[in-house]
């Protein structure tokens, strides 16, 4: 009987059917699905994350959160205490304070029974022998190496303990936002927001920090004092000049300061901020011309009718 070879066709036509790994196939496009959605997510969130509104917004909740961590006394309107004097102790390195073991710091002064006032703050530079504290009650060589011990000095500023530092970002954002390359005055807008409301917020707050809790009256450490005027010239004071050269954004300042004088219950403070609005009015007048400073002037006339 003749034979004849079997076709490629035939020999696929009468082959057993191939194992299919179904399960593997499944969970590769489901690994594949969940990657495409992890990229589309990352692609949407990164520009969301770095828009200039998102950056302000987590700065100024930081400052807030700092704010009230610094000063958890609320409704009280007592400024920071007065320094004692002494003799002077000088740093011994260079940098930038990073911070400060106040509770060691008042354990070393307790137990040499001195006060120590501060002459620097958290965010400060420093360099070698430069006036650090006023040491009362024994000599500062005795205890320089203890007292050393308790602050951390470093090469750049951190939020840590410094809520200064996020009031000068906000500044900065501001005042690069209104410089003439740039000239976005929405976003210094949004900088000043957040400037009065944690304005506001240290303005109803006792400025005296609490570094020995309970024993608060005797404390034997005094930090560098910040009253409500400090923190207003820190803020709007920085970016004043740059804001009164923008007919938009001065106006926008002086309701920031009135709405950040609203729940300041104690008139002193409120009258710092009125004065800075004054401030305002002066150096805008300097910058502004025509229906801008007439505008501004009106402005500036329903500000102390409403709110003075």
């Amino acid at each position: 009987e003749d034979e004849t070879p079997a076709t490629g066709g035939d020999a696929a036509a009468t082959a057993l059917p191939g194992f299919t790994p179904q399960l593997s196939l499944l969970v590769a496009y489901v690994l594949m699905a969940f990657c495409v959605a992890v990229l589309v997510f990352f692609l949407n969130h990164i520009p969301s994350s770095i828009r200039i509104n998102k950056v302000l917004e987590g700065i100024g909740r930081r400052l807030l959160e700092a704010v009230r961590e610094t000063y958890p006394v609320e409704d009280k309107f007592s400024d920071a205490v007065e320094p004692k004097g002494g003799k002077p102790l000088t740093a011994w390195d260079t940098g930038y304070v990073q911070l400060i073991d106040f509770e060691d710091l008042a354990e070393v002064a307790r137990d040499c029974g001195c006060t120590f006032s501060l002459k620097v703050r958290t965010g400060d530079f420093v360099h070698r022998d430069m006036p650090f504290m006023d040491i009362e009650g024994c000599e500062p060589e005795n205890i320089e190496k203890r007292v050393r011990e308790c602050f951390t000095l470093g090469s750049t500023r951190t939020p840590e303990q410094d809520p200064q530092f996020l009031i000068d970002e906000l500044v900065e954002i501001g005042l690069r936002a209104l410089s003439p390359g740039i000239n976005d005055p929405f976003t210094a807008i949004t900088s000043l927001h957040w400037l009065g409301a944690a304005t506001s917020e240290i303005g109803r707050r006792d400025l005296r920090k609490d570094i020995c809790g309970e024993n608060a009256e005797d404390c034997p450490v005094i930090p560098c004092p910040d009253d409500f005027d400090h923190y207003v010239k820190r803020g709007f004071g920085a970016i004043r000049s740059a804001v009164a050269t923008s007919p938009i954004a001065s106006e926008v300042m002086l309701d920031t300061l009135a709405k950040a004088a609203g729940p300041i219950k104690d008139e002193r403070r409120q009258k710092v901020l009125k004065d800075e609005a004054d401030k305002l009015a002066a150096q805008a007048r300097l910058s502004l011309v025509g229906p801008d400073l007439e505008h501004f002037e009106a402005h500036h006339n329903e500000f102390n009718r409403e709110f003075w």
